[in-house]
């Protein structure tokens, strides 16, 4: 489930609309992503967060969908509110050439049913564009408890606070 959650936090839905997509930037054009929906696989490379749902603490994970849309300003939206639930990730991110630095997402406040505790999750993204249709990033992954009955989590074996990093690999989907 944890798995699951985090998934769909990391960039699973991005959405950009462009007039021209270029491979590389030079001093006459801007460097923008190619519009629309994109297909990413993650691989969970570190951390102290078992979102492994009973498996290893890492290794890859099936293809996620979103989308890139371009805001025109040197920011590109990345969002996968398609997924209706209220992990929906929407991250406004800033290039610079071809690179990018997301603002940083966190996820509303999850109280446990039946508890005094809250779990809180932060995430930061960055990455590098090869060309306007394929990226690589990194998702830093914060979780942290709130609340008097947070220890009880360490009897199904989830210690927190923990960090967890993600590598992720990214295509546009035409």
């Amino acid at each position: 489930m944890l798995r699951a959650l985090l998934l769909s936090l990391v960039l699973t839905g991005c959405g950009v609309d462009t007039a021209e997509n270029t491979d590389t930037a030079d001093e006459n054009d801007t460097f923008t992503p190619t519009a629309g929906q994109w297909v990413n696989t993650d691989e969970v490379s570190s951390g102290t967060c078992d979102f492994s749902d009973g498996s290893e603490d890492t290794g890859t994970v099936d293809d996620d969908f979103f989308d890139i849309e371009d805001n025109g300003d040197g920011t590109f939206r990345l969002f996968d509110e398609g997924v209706g639930d209220e992990f929906d990730t929407d991250l406004t991110c800033t290039l610079t050439d071809m690179a990018f630095v997301c603002d940083e997402f966190s996820a509303p406040p999850q109280v446990m049913d039946g508890s005094d505790a809250s779990l809180n999750l932060t995430m930061n993204v960055t990455g590098t564009f090869t060309d306007a249709e394929n990226f690589t990033a990194t998702a830093e992954i914060d979780m942290s408890c709130v609340g008097a009955d947070c220890d009880m989590l360490s009897d199904y074996g989830f210690e927190l606070p923990c960090s967890q990093t993600i590598e992720i690999t990214a295509a546009s989907n035409p």
